[in-house]
């Protein structure tokens, strides 16, 4: 029954190094971006119209200032890890500068809005050199941890069309990195104590500033490291609605929540939060009375989950406790976004989420 299933530079810092670790003999590709429709391991967010899958490539596009758009990874990796993002075809026509193709790593458990991460990104300014300035490709890391403060960094590349970017944990700390596709030597830009989780994710992410006409293809993205399979969607929202698990549902994680909603969605509206034991891969229509929506479970609890944000989305809390007679529970949830007038059941439902408890 069951199938398969968030532009920040900081000033100049820190030295370079040219002698980082080469990638590790056992990574493996987790998307090359071959197919013609985004994986199932994957959660888009942001406007989709400026992205797409063409010639092998993510091809991602950004003709307006001040916008962003990404793609996290629904699975996490455990450990040490190393994550590389490959791109080519980097293009910025218009100088006006600070637009970025970030590789982000996050932590996969914790408070939500109290996750540490990591990042490194590519972009182009505009760099003093002399009496004159002249217009380069930078390459910036940035942490983000809520206990500690840890120093950017900030390198200048040479002609960086296409390249990659990497970050890795080890027992030396997290390190950021970029090599250009005309070398074979990373380029160290910063090395911090370790302060992520043991579980994180990765994104993807685009962003201008004050630059449009921005255009680079993602050619893949490869890891290292222990891959723990994540909660997984099955059948797919009305409305555009969306749902995904935003952690692992181990016993004792008491941060495991739902984030459902929909980018079409305003600020403010009430959502609730469906859960059952029963599973429905083909989901159930509910005919007239919501043309288009399907449950895909049948509701054991409902309860509130809370207003949408500013992007359309708000977050389902679900703890798991330490209970053990719960290791091994599958469970579905969807998100159901109150809209009168809409349909008779006055709302539209998400896609459901899969989950089984696991051990920690």
């Amino acid at each position: 029954m069951q199938s398969k299933t968030t532009g920040r530079l900081a000033p100049l810092a820190l030295c370079l190094s040219l002698a980082a670790a080469p990638l590790a003999a056992q990574t493996k590709v987790y998307d090359d971006f071959t197919s013609s429709k985004l994986g199932s391991t994957w959660f888009a967010w942001g406007n989709s119209q400026y992205w797409s899958l063409s010639g092998g490539y993510l091809r991602l596009v950004q003709p307006v200032n001040h916008n962003e758009y990404g793609f996290v990874t629904l699975d996490g990796i455990d450990g040490d890890f190393e994550v590389v993002l490959k791109f080519a075809n980097y293009n910025s026509t218009n100088r006006a500068g600070n637009e970025e193709l970030t590789l982000h790593v996050f932590d996969f458990m914790g408070p939500a809005d109290k996750r540490a991460e990591a990042e490194v990104l590519i972009g182009r300014k505009w760099v003093q050199q002399g009496t004159t300035q002249v217009w380069r490709t930078f390459v910036g890391a940035v942490a983000t941890d809520p206990k500690a403060v840890h120093k950017p960094g900030e390198a200048l590349a040479n002609q960086m069309a296409a390249g990659e970017l990497r970050i890795a944990r080890d027992k030396t700390g997290i390190t950021c990195a970029f090599r250009e596709a005309s070398t074979l030597a990373w380029t160290t830009v910063v090395t911090w104590p370790d302060y992520l989780r043991s579980i994180v994710h990765v994104e993807i992410e685009m962003n201008t500033g004050q630059a449009n006409a921005v255009t680079v293809d993602v050619d893949s993205l490869s890891y290292s490291g222990t891959l723990r399979p994540g909660p997984i969607r099955i059948g797919t929202g009305c409305g555009a609605m969306d749902a995904v698990a935003g952690s692992i549902p181990f016993l004792g994680n008491a941060d495991f929540f739902i984030y459902g909603g929909s980018t079409a969605l305003p600020a403010k509206v009430p959502t609730l939060g469906i859960l059952g034991g029963t599973q429905y891969q083909q989901g159930l229509p509910l005919g007239p009375i919501a043309p288009g929506c399907s449950l895909y479970t049948l509701p054991d609890f409902v309860a509130a989950a809370g207003l949408t944000d500013s992007e359309g989305f708000a977050v389902f809390p679900l703890p798991i406790p330490t209970d053990q007679q719960l290791l091994g529970v599958g469970f579905v949830t969807q998100v159901l976004a109150v809209r009168c007038g809409f349909n008779q059941l006055c709302g539209i439902l998400s896609n459901g989420v899969l989950a089984k408890v696991e051990k920690p």
